[in-house]
């Protein structure tokens, strides 16, 4: 017959599993784990109960141990090992859970990568574009600017033209009208001329 006192013994060795099996799953918030927690809950508390009651039948509460072992320490001993063996196997989940969790991470960073990639071109192709359309604009107000200068120049010249057309006119007028005074002139100095000699002849 198995003493309380190691049964006791393999009891506290067991809540210890528990503990650290619960801090896990505290720490990892997996739906799994939990399942699995309430399950060896429900073993241990089924497990406490029995010892309770003058530990009788151990082997019914938990499927997974031996039903044919009479030997209750035996029992205890593999409900240790099965306790040990999930935690093992939380630890497990755990790191591929976390692992599962650093590669999403890793694509939801490398997929913004590619958007900030991509945004940065759109950004260069739409600086290259206004730049263009600066430049177009720049251009379009100097050749503006030129044809109001080069408009200005022709009025400027087509008023000097029209000045000098003016100038030269007078000028040719005045020429006709001093021909014309010069003419008169030696008409009247030769009519004057000829009054002098018909006098004299007289």
């Amino acid at each position: 017959m198995v003493s309380d006192y190691d049964l006791q013994r393999k009891l506290r060795k067991m809540k210890t599993y528990l503990k650290q099996y619960s801090r896990i799953l505290e720490s990892s918030g997996l739906k799994e784990a939990k399942r699995s927690f309430k399950e060896s809950k429900g073993i241990i508390d089924a497990l406490r109960e029995s010892i309770v009651s003058n530990l009788s039948n151990i082997e019914a509460i938990c499927p997974e141990l031996d039903n044919s072992c009479d030997n209750k320490s035996a029992n205890l001993e593999l409900l240790l090992i099965y306790l040990h063996n999930e935690i093992k196997a939380l630890n497990q989940n755990i790191k591929s859970q976390k692992r599962k969790e650093q590669l999403e991470e890793l694509n939801k960073l490398s997929k913004q990568r590619e958007e900030m990639t991509e945004e940065t071109e759109k950004l260069v192709m739409q600086a290259e574009k206004a730049s263009e359309m600066s430049l177009r604009k720049e251009e379009m107000r100097l050749k503006d600017d030129l044809n109001k200068i080069n408009t200005e120049k022709l009025r400027r010249a087509e008023t000097e033209v029209r000045s000098l057309k003016d100038s030269e006119r007078d000028v040719l007028l005045s020429q006709q009208r001093l021909e014309l005074s010069r003419q008169l002139l030696s008409k009247t100095g030769l009519m004057l001329w000829r009054g002098e000699r018909s006098s004299i002849c007289r």
